[in-house]
């Protein structure tokens, strides 16, 4: 089975700053933008997603999900259940591990 990072998200209360930040710092170049001001997400094509929010607790991890590409979705979900992992509400392809991690599947078929 071949599985990659396909990406990670993070959280962000100053989008234009992060965005600012991963190009001048890493060169890096946005790929897309979707959604508005406060509840902006944007990708970046070196695999750095960035959920914009209004507020956050600054003494809590800026984490928000790892999205793996996986060959076979429906594989993979079929395996969760035996790890405690549970769907993510309204999202056909997140689950949430116990501990609270979300993971995102990734799949081109």
């Amino acid at each position: 089975m071949g599985v990659y990072v396909d990406h990670v998200g993070f959280v962000t209360t100053d989008l234009e700053a992060s965005v600012k930040f991963f190009e001048d710092v890493f060169g890096m170049t946005v790929k897309e933008v979707k959604g508005e001001a406060p509840k902006r997400k944007l990708w970046m094509n070196e695999g750095i997603q960035l959920n914009e929010v209004a507020e956050y607790d600054q003494t809590k991890n800026m984490f928000h999900h790892l999205a793996l590409h996986v060959d076979n979705k429906e594989e993979i979900l079929s395996k969760i259940g035996a790890y405690g992992c549970q769907p993510a509400e309204g999202k056909a392809h997140w689950f949430a591990m116990p501990d609270g991690m979300l993971i995102e599947l990734i799949c081109d078929k």
